[in-house]
């Protein structure tokens, strides 16, 4: 009583059903996705993207780690996100994580394709006050980049992961986008994934004095 609670373990149904939506993804459909978010078609492949049919949705895998999937969220055609029943908040995790270096952690499945579209190593939260554990948990031998949407309460939440990320990871800091923006995806619409990809370049020097490395051997996927 009062302890902290188990992490979530991986859901073989949920798991099964994922497999099947993203087997029977068509092109067309990632096609059709990435011109609605303005995102490169091999960011959404790289997080798994699905189509569930039954609800006219695309399907996003939510993972605690690479092969662990604890949660499925669908996103319709209205654009109204939902998750599948039996689901628990998860990542969302790119086939291509390294098991070290720079990762910038981003809210929502949207902005993790966005940060991936610029070539960056990215892993989305399920929304800004949750998923804090299971960052850490993931991101322990990382250095870490917390991307705050420029809302109040997306700061706050970007704050208290950096917060919690300081003795979960080998190094952390936090990235906004310029004032005009709302958040990454905004900022690549805004000014292009070669800007976004240079700010990112320019926070891990100035932080750790190191480059950022994309373009990693694929680490995990929905097993």
């Amino acid at each position: 009583k009062g302890g902290i609670s188990a992490l979530p373990e991986h859901n073989e149904v949920l798991a099964i059903r994922a497999r099947g939506w993203i087997k029977e993804c068509e092109n067309e459909r990632i096609t059709e996705l990435s011109s609605r978010l303005n995102v490169s078609e091999e960011s959404l492949r790289l997080l798994n993207v699905g189509w569930a049919d039954n609800t006219k949705s695309w399907v996003f895998p939510m993972q605690r780690m690479p092969g662990c999937l604890i949660g499925i969220r669908l996103r319709p055609l209205n654009g109204k996100k939902f998750a599948v029943r039996g689901s628990k908040n998860g990542l969302f995790i790119p086939n291509n994580l390294p098991d070290k270096g720079v990762v910038f952690v981003c809210e929502g499945e949207s902005d993790t394709a966005a940060l991936l579209t610029c070539g960056l190593n990215a892993v989305g939260r399920p929304s800004c006050n949750s998923g804090d554990r299971i960052v850490g948990e993931l991101l322990t031998n990382h250095e870490v980049v917390v991307c705050a949407d420029r809302d109040g309460v997306g700061r706050k939440g970007a704050e208290q992961l950096v917060d919690y990320l300081k003795i979960h990871a080998s190094g952390v800091t936090m990235m906004l986008p310029p004032n005009q923006y709302k958040d990454m995806r905004d900022w690549l619409h805004g000014e292009g994934k070669e800007e976004v990809y240079t700010a990112a370049e320019r926070v891990s020097q100035e932080v750790w004095g190191r480059a950022v490395h994309s373009g990693c051997d694929a680490r995990g996927g929905v097993d």
